[in-house]
């Protein structure tokens, strides 16, 4: 349930603001369509910020007094203002079906279909690429009953955008409908007197107060309807849409034309005092819009269609709202002033029994509901239908491993070798790699990871950052194998060969970006799911700051869509760190060793005072502290927890996160202020990484895949990580091997609860005031066996539009 606050574009105090919004809150309103004043607007910053407060989603309506293009560059920076704060849904172009100035049609009288389509196409795609969701213009659809219906603005507009090819911004748009109700009730047109034309009753004439005149004209009006010139359209919402169910034509159009559905919102609409536009019928007062408007209510909690998100009726306040223009809707205003001079509506939602209860198509779900008073926002679902669309292997647990870095095939024995030992220790995903090439170096290994039910990941190699040659013919040919993820261009943020940069050329973040987007529309073309570059720990250009840098970058390119099938490789290592990095005592406390942790760890006197010196000057110039969280020192396992903050705060949404390198290695020594990683380091800091995987890492973190499983036992005669890996080539391997094949909870799966993930990821929003994509669902998600996708939805409806 929701309503239209109020045609005011320049906002209210504060006060006046808390008390409607606290009425709201009491009548258990969940949505609230604004106007905002062009794409310059910002005088409704503190309503949208009590609305999500509060769990009521806002509708922006962008005005405009006529129907002109947008200042694209204008719209994108209001979408930065206003998406991270919680607004997703951004109303386009008011009623221009509309003829002259009322439609928008400053300069010539008559509405034009093409010429809206041309402007409302590009503003569409800003939207999305900012990640929101904008509308259809709001305009009429024309009911079947109604001559020439096919050549209506409606349809007009449409075909449009399907002869344009602009079909494709129809997959995150939605329907804004005006459903008024003018004096039809509720069940129109399938109401009695439209079905029979029978005479009013005479406890209707009573009930209304109606005088002989009115009673005489109602009845001649209903007696001539099927005449010419009669009111009598048709039976059907679909012949007769100036009705509550204008939205079964809008959709029973919309899908003749395009094959799917798109969710619609009503942004106008419902019952409104003073309606007396059909003569058949008695003109609406405070009683009826009362009724009717409850009917509604209850409508949506009982019966309303799924892709029917919400009814925003008209209308809430105007002079009660500060408004003093637009007097001609004070008519229609529930609230007259803020000393209780309100319709009868206002206390019928206050009190209703079923205040509170969700609708219909959600009560199955054990469906989580924030509590009212809370500050957990909409945006704390954080997308999860969008990440449930991402492929994942049967029995998920998150456990996964870096394979032999070599980017040949390798021969059939050791291939069999290594998949029993992956199956041994339970590992579900696994990375490898090969060449910029057409053909499937690895297709034996690849078509055995994926009949064992683990997930491969693919790193195309290229050794400068340069174009690929041959990404979308690799991709075309892994995708039926059951590759899904491929990454591209590794650690660009360390200078020099390392970082795929040549002599002397410098970092570029702008040319990685140009690179990647044509990488990641070949691999998306294909298929697949494109990775963001992976990036090193720390580096020369700091990861954090690249990959801001990145994805601000992208937004100026206007292809943030592309990151709605993108995924971010993850090279969380954790350097001589501990698992709880930042927040040990260590970095927080500066504590020094323990004699049990001398003993254990077999440290010199001299290894000692090194270690409790720099521990004693961490904090001074030159010191290694960094700070105490993981968004100021991110080199430790949950710097996923980092990039995802960088995420919401860039661009309101998170994608998934997968390590595709990272973990302990034995011998590492960065920090001074902790000893050197040993063996059982390596064993002791996995485990814990892999049961991370199992209790509390977020549901944006797909996987945990740690460098290295083999080098020379797996055909890679590059000395240069012999020591880093698993299995050595004698047959030997570090103690973490047998550690992994015993471990008691190598068999267990990955538990995903929405409310879990919900806490998870609304944690993060508030910690950046910056929110997810709208999708406000629940859903039990479970692995399911076979290949893609690797969720599915148990007892669950998807109840918002298509997420990241």
């Amino acid at each position: 349930m929701g309503i239209h606050w109020s045609t005011h574009i320049y906002g209210q105090s504060d006060a006046t603001t808390d008390y409607f919004v606290n009425e709201l809150v009491q009548m258990g309103i969940k949505w609230v369509k604004f106007l905002n004043d062009q794409v310059d607007g910002r005088a409704y910053d503190y309503l949208v910020q009590q609305l999500v407060r509060n769990d009521i989603m806002p509708v922006m309506r962008i005005y405009v007094s006529c129907n002109e293009p947008l200042d694209l560059g204008a719209l994108g920076r209001m979408l930065d203002h206003y998406v991270p704060m919680g607004v997703y849904y951004y109303e386009l172009y008011n009623e221009p079906n509309i003829p002259g100035r009322d439609g928008g049609w400053c300069k010539h009288e008559e509405p034009d279909a093409p010429y809206l389509e041309s402007i409302w196409a590009p503003a569409a795609r800003e939207i999305i690429a900012h990640g929101a969701y904008p509308s259809l213009p709001s305009f009429f659809p024309v009911g079947k009953g109604v001559p020439g219906w096919e050549n209506s603005f409606f349809q007009q507009f449409l075909r449009t955008v399907k002869e344009r090819g602009d079909t494709d911004i129809l997959y995150r748009s939605w329907g804004a409908i005006h459903n008024y109700m003018i004096n039809h009730p509720p069940d129109y047109p399938q109401d009695d007197v439209n079905l029979t034309g029978r005479p009013l009753t005479a406890e209707e004439v009573r009930r209304h107060r109606l005088t002989p005149g009115q009673v005489q004209a109602i009845n001649t009006a209903r007696a001539r309807q099927y005449e010419p010139g009669g009111y009598f359209i048709g039976d059907d919402p679909t012949e007769d849409m100036t009705n509550f169910q204008q939205f079964i034509a809008y959709h029973d159009q919309f899908t003749e034309l395009f094959g799917f559905e798109i969710p619609l919102i009503s942004t106008e609409g419902g019952a409104t005092v003073g309606s007396c536009e059909d003569p058949r019928y008695p003109c609406v007062d405070e009683q009826m819009q009362m009724e009717w408007t409850l009917w509604a209510y209850e409508y949506m909690l009982d019966r309303a269609p799924a892709y029917y998100f919400a009814t925003c009726t008209w209308l809430l306040a105007q002079q009660a709202l500060e408004y003093y223009g637009g007097t001609v809707w004070e008519g229609n205003a529930w609230y007259h002033d803020r000393s209780g001079n309100h319709l009868p509506i206002v206390e019928a939602l206050k009190n209703h029994p079923r205040k509170g209860e969700p609708r219909h198509d959600l009560k199955s779900l054990n469906h989580w509901q924030p509590p009212g008073a809370s500050d957990t926002r909409p945006a704390a679902t954080a997308g999860l239908s969008g990440l449930a669309a991402f492929p994942r292997p049967p029995q998920d647990n998150g456990r996964g491993v870096h394979y032999a870095p070599t980017i040949v095939a390798q021969s059939r024995q050791t291939v069999d070798f290594f998949i029993r030992e992956l199956l041994d220790m339970n590992m579900k995903w696994v990375k490898i790699m090969q060449a910029d090439s057409p053909k499937v170096e690895h297709e034996y290994l690849i078509r055995q990871l994926v009949d064992h039910g683990i997930e491969p990941v693919l790193r195309v190699y290229k050794e400068y950052n340069e174009p690929y040659a041959h990404l979308g013919a690799l991709v075309s040919a892994a995708v039926p194998m059951g590759v899904h993820y491929f990454e591209t261009y590794n650690e660009p943020n360390i200078a020099g060969h390392p970082g795929g940069w040549r002599d002397g050329e410098p970092i570029n973040v702008e040319l990685i970006v140009d690179l990647w987007i044509s990488a990641a529309e070949a691999i998306q073309a294909a298929g697949g799911y494109s990775g963001l570059p992976a990036l090193a720990t720390g580096g020369d250009y700091d990861d954090l700051r690249f990959l801001e840098a990145f994805l601000d970058t992208l937004a100026a390119r206007q292809r943030i869509d592309l990151l709605h099938r993108s995924w971010v490789p993850l090279h969380n290592y954790f350097l001589n760190h501990p698992f709880d990095y930042p927040t040990d005592p260590v970095n927080l406390q500066s504590v020094p060793l323990r004699q049990s942790e001398i003993e254990a760890r077999h440290l010199t006197p001299d290894q000692v005072q090194a270690i409790n010196d720099a521990r004693a000057r961490s904090r001074e110039p030159g010191g290694y502290y960094v700070g105490d969280t993981i968004h100021e020192d991110s080199n430790g396992f949950r710097k996923f927890d980092a990039y995802a903050a960088i995420f919401y705060r860039r661009v309101g949404f998170v994608i998934p996160i997968i390590t595709t390198e990272g973990g302990a290695i034995a011998g590492d020594h960065q920090d001074p202020r902790y000893p050197p990683v040993t063996d059982a380091d390596v064993t002791e800091l996995t485990l814990a990484a892999y049961h991370a995987m199992l209790d509390d890492v977020p549901a944006y973190y797909f996987a945990f895949m740690p460098w290295l499983m083999a080098n020379y036992a797996g055909e890679h005669w590059d000395g240069a990580w012999e020591q880093a890996a698993w299995y050595k080539v004698d047959g030997s391997t570090l103690p973490v091997v047998p550690a992994l094949k015993t471990d008691a909870r190598r068999l267990e799966v990955r538990s995903w609860q929405p409310a879990r993930a919900v806490a998870q990821i609304s944690s993060l929003a508030d910690e950046n005031s910056a929110h997810s994509d709208i999708e406000s669902l629940s859903v039990k998600i479970i692995p399911v066996s076979g290949r893609s996708p690797g969720w599915d939805d148990a007892e669950a409806k998807w109840q918002a539009a298509a997420g990241p």
